[in-house]
């Protein structure tokens, strides 16, 4: 549990981290004062340095996440001339509009990395077990980490995928594992069990057992590694956008949503597999993090985009009631989801672990 532990702070510090410092370069170079840069929250535990902008570095005692003060950033603060609330539009918006983009570009960036230094996911992955979830059917029919996939009901197989469509079809029925483990030839029964799957946009069920292939790379030069972590932002930021419509619109169902035991979760079980997956982890983290911050959602950056734009269509800023009127509404807002997302992992946690 403690590495586990370390894992989720240090990765959310560095996302966290990297997503403030976006705001606050472009904040600077529009010329408003930045008064403090944290890493993590509560009291000050010591300080890492200030800069000639007058600039604090700090480090905070409760060691998560991180921020940034940004002076005149209250709807009052108007006349500060080197804060936030005194600039025009553009200004304000690129320094809002930084930090998502930031955590976007970090995805980028640790996807080149891995392409560059691992390599990319072959098409001829040979299936090999990498990691057997504790609870799932593969795991109750003693499947193990390292465990080669011969043939499933007497079929030879030869690729990862090969392993995966036969376990798929296989929804419900007892299935006959061949695998070779340590160079001796083990014989498994499993069976199964269901789980949703979207397929040309319908839902359909299909089996599942509980495992993550072993993930065979090969290497790329500087122009693969590119294609690569651009294909791969685009894919995450496309089908998180599209998650995100899916909840908003109701259609998304409870297994789909997540807080923050389901992460903790998944954390845990990347930090088994290797650098590798914890670094493709903190990359789909990081670009999460940017495009789930540009919601219209007043206290997200979003929030602040919207006002900004509405007052740039009605060439007038909004009174400072009416901002802390709407943020007030924004915070709810944040406030409900957050305790529903809670909730529902909460219910999902110990639901799981009565049916186990």
């Amino acid at each position: 549990m403690i590495p586990t532990i370390f894992y989720i702070l240090g990765i959310f510090t560095l996302l966290v981290a990297v997503h403030e410092f976006g705001h606050m370069y472009f904040a600077k170079r529009a010329g408003m004062r930045v008064e403090e840069f944290a890493l993590g929250f509560g009291s000050v535990l010591f300080r890492l340095g200030k800069d000639k902008s007058g600039t604090v570095y700090n480090w905070r005692a409760v060691p998560i996440g991180g921020f940034v003060k940004i002076a005149g950033m209250n709807p009052e603060d108007a006349h500060e001339p080197d804060g936030f609330q005194s600039k025009g539009g553009w200004a304000r918006f690129t320094t809002i509009f930084a930090g998502p983009l930031f955590s976007i570009l970090l995805g980028l960036v640790l996807f080149f990395l891995i392409a560059t230094f691992a390599g990319v996911p072959s098409d001829k992955a040979v299936p090999r077990v990498q990691f057997v979830n504790p609870g799932d059917p593969a795991h109750q029919a003693g499947m193990r980490t390292g465990d080669f996939v011969r043939s499933i009901d007497g079929q030879p197989i030869a690729t990862t995928e090969e392993a995966k469509n036969l376990i798929e079809k296989g929804l419900g029925k007892e299935l006959a594992l061949v695998v070779d483990r340590n160079g001796q030839t083990v014989e498994l029964k499993v069976t199964p069990k269901g789980k949703e799957k979207e397929v040309d946009g319908k839902k359909v069920e299909i089996g599942m057992i509980g495992i993550m292939w072993l993930s065979e790379r090969e290497p790329v030069g500087l122009i693969g590694a590119v294609q690569y972590a651009g294909t791969v932002t685009f894919n995450h930021i496309v089908g998180i956008t599209g998650f995100l419509t899916k909840l908003v619109s109701g259609r998304a169902s409870s297994d789909e949503v997540g807080g923050p035991a389901s992460i903790a979760n998944q954390v845990s079980n990347v930090s088994r597999l290797g650098f590798t997956q914890v670094a493709q982890f903190a990359g789909s983290f990081s670009i999460m993090l940017g495009i789930v911050n540009l919601l219209p959602i007043p206290v997200l950056d979003g929030g602040w985009i919207l006002i900004i734009l509405v007052e740039s269509i009605r060439r007038k800023r909004l009174s400072a009631k009416a901002t802390r009127a709407v943020q007030a509404v924004g915070l709810s807002m944040v406030l409900l989801i957050f305790v529903s997302v809670i909730s529902l992992d909460l219910y999902k946690l110990f639901q799981d672990r009565l049916l186990r």
